[in-house]
């Protein structure tokens, strides 16, 4: 009788000390190891923080007062290349929830497939379109067994990591704002939370069961919210600042059409915006954020401030949007949001008010913030010319040059970011007009002869582009060879609506007197190894600067060209930078070790600034890719700034 007490007292402990985190339907709330339970999260993109900085936002977010933590798990990051898998470095997610869990804060994991997020594509890796006429989103077995591959993959990662594993998860999202998709695959949605939720198969072990909440995301629009509801997951919606509590009221009225039950949930509460080139800087003031998390908070509901930290969209990562009738629009690298932890950590009047705010209603003490990210201006940096993409071609081609009667896209031959260039042979007639309408995705620059530059395209600026090319003009012999050129810059695949399937490159023929232009070399523009010799030998970096004789002031001979500069720490505590590129035109910047800054687009606006949190000890370079004039020029000098706050043209 002793050992069966005592074996029962051990199974009531164990059944005691067993987590859980569930709804209590009859009385609208979360219950999290059998308490009430509500959550005030802010998202923060791991992939988008240098992962050396990942516990300080997460310490400032906790120190804003939340108690939860919501990111997505971006696909096109983890699987770069097909069956090529990255978990490491910046995108070591289990090393993000392990530093999460530490903290003390919760996790709400959105898993995708798709994310959006303005990231490029939405989130899927660009590799996927190179199954022509794969039907994203739906329940197409080509695009479904992809999405098997890739979650066989990243589950068990993230298994783990859920709640009732002594893990951060409590919340898993399946999809991401569905209702705005057409035509709407109810079939495919349910999929999806069958993978995850069901135990059967050879994704048995995979799966993540019952034991979670799975919800979904929409905004408060009734046709939006149905469309996107799973049966079996739990409906939330999305909205911004500046409702009172009426309207916050109506809103969490659209969630109670397909939630009736349960607890009432922003998953998307905007505290601002992102921000396009060309655009203005998008900013909204605390007032109207603490207005509306004041009325969601009176009627109990959890919010999640997307974002609390925005971050930077490094390399080639932005995305773009091309939204019914509106022109084609690239999302900045600087993703800050209007968020009250600025891009670059720096915690702005805005996260004092908004702190004060949530301690008000919560009645929690607020938590100390960590030590303030040093930031440093290293002052003028000279930006030396090192010639044009033709003088390093060879350098900065990826493998070998692909050779194809008729152009091929990004996708099909495998460079799926950045750069291509594209060349053919013309005819030999004095007269030749080139049609090169929608043909170009997104900026074409053409040249003639590797030293003529001709004209540039710009997506969806106009309906058609016809030039002619005339030898007398250009001062060309009659028999002289003609050869066209044509670099073409991938400004990020549309992230947003049906259009997703956004190839690069040259994507229809370019005709020539009426005829599809034959016989293209395409070459894959990779400035890993250029920049990696500069680091080695910066010999060969003086030798080019004292070859140039010409004025760079003339911009003819020397775009699109390379520009390399350093700046030194010396003297100096090391600390993070802004770049500043007014009067630049448009480009690439690097760091040493190719690491991608992202683009610059100051001609355009309203960035002007790109974050530099890779600063080392010593000598520091920094190389641009510039497309349209460089900056700042006087004589052969030109110059670029290291300040200590980003710029932005109001």
């Amino acid at each position: 009788m002793r050992l069966l007490l005592l074996f029962l007292c051990g199974a009531l402990t164990a059944a005691s000390a067993r987590r859980t985190f569930g709804i209590d339907y009859e009385n609208n709330c979360f219950l999290k190891d059998g308490q009430p339970y509500r959550y005030i999260s802010g998202t923060i993109h791991y992939f988008r923080v240098p992962a050396k900085y990942w516990e300080d936002r997460l310490l400032k977010m906790r120190a804003l007062g939340c108690n939860a933590v919501q990111t997505y798990i971006m696909w096109l990051w983890h699987e770069p290349i097909q069956g090529h898998y990255s978990f490491s470095g910046s995108v070591n997610i289990t090393r993000f929830l392990t530093i999460a869990n530490r903290l003390g804060l919760d996790v709400i994991l959105r898993i995708g497939p798709y994310s959006d997020a303005e990231q490029d594509m939405g989130g899927f890796p660009a590799w996927t379109l190179k199954e022509r006429g794969i039907q994203f989103r739906t329940s197409d077995p080509r695009y479904t067994q992809l999405v098997k591959t890739w979650w066989d993959k990243l589950l068990p990662m993230i298994k783990p990591f859920l709640y009732t594993n002594g893990g951060p998860v409590i919340m898993v999202q399946v999809e991401n704002e569905y209702g705005w998709w057409n035509p709407i695959d109810k079939n495919y949605t349910s999929w999806l939370l069958s993978v995850l939720s069901l135990f059967s198969g050879n994704l048995a072990q995979s799966h993540f069961g019952d034991g979670i909440v799975y919800f979904t995301t929409d905004p408060a629009q009734p046709a939006l919210v149905k469309g996107g509801h799973i049966e079996g997951a739990y409906a939330s919606v999305d909205f911004g600042s500046g409702l009172d509590e009426k309207a916050v009221g109506d809103s969490f009225k659209i969630q109670r059409i397909v939630s009736p039950r349960g607890p009432l949930i922003n998953s998307e509460f905007y505290p601002g915006w992102f921000t396009e080139w060309g655009e203005k800087y998008v900013y909204t003031p605390a007032s109207a954020v603490i207005k509306t998390m004041n009325a969601m908070y009176a009627l109990n509901a959890s919010f999640n401030i997307y974002l609390v930290h925005g971050g930077t969209n490094f390399g080639y990562a932005a995305g773009a949007e091309h939204i019914g009738d509106q022109p084609f629009h690239t999302v900045t690298t600087s993703y800050d949001w209007s968020a009250p932890i600025r891009e670059d950590g720096h915690t702005i009047g805005k996260f004092f008010e908004m702190q004060q705010a949530i301690h008000a209603l919560t009645g929690k003490p607020i938590r100390p913030l960590p030590p303030p990210i040093i930031r440093q201006a290293y002052g003028s940096i000279e930006m030396r010319y090192y010639g044009t993409v033709f003088d390093h071609l060879k350098e900065l081609t990826l493998d070998k040059p692909v050779h194809s009667r008729y152009p091929l896209t990004a996708e099909d031959v495998d460079h799926y970011y950045g750069f291509l260039l594209y060349e053919v042979k013309l005819p030999k007639d004095a007269k030749i007009t080139i049609n090169a309408t929608d043909a170009i995705n997104d900026r074409g620059d053409f040249f003639l002869n590797r030293r003529i530059k001709l004209l540039s395209t710009q997506r969806a600026q106009s309906q058609q582009t016809v030039f002619v090319i005339d030898r007398a003009h250009y001062d060309l012999d009659e028999n002289q060879p003609l050869l066209l050129s044509i670099l073409v810059e991938n400004q990020g695949r549309i992230c947003y609506t049906p259009r997703l399937s956004d190839y690069k490159g040259i994507v229809q023929n370019i005709t020539a007197n009426g005829k599809a232009l034959e016989k293209w070399t395409i070459y894959r523009i990779s400035f890993t190894d250029i920049i990696r010799k500069l680091e080695e030998a910066p010999e060969e970096l003086q030798l080019r600067v004292r070859e140039s004789e010409n004025d760079l002031t003339s911009m003819t001979k020397f775009i699109p060209s390379l520009f390399v500069g350093e700046f030194d720490t010396k003297g100096r505590t090391v600390g993070d930078t802004w770049i500043d590129t007014t009067d630049w035109g448009k480009g690439q910047m690097f760091t040493g070790k190719a690491f991608g800054l992202g683009r610059y687009w100051p001609s355009k606006g309203p960035q002007l600034t790109l974050y530099h949190p890779m600063v080392q000890a010593g000598k520091n370079q920094l190389v641009f890719f510039e497309l349209d004039k460089p900056g700042n020029c006087f004589g052969k000098k030109c110059y670029a700034q290291s300040v200590l706050n980003p710029l932005w043209i109001q």
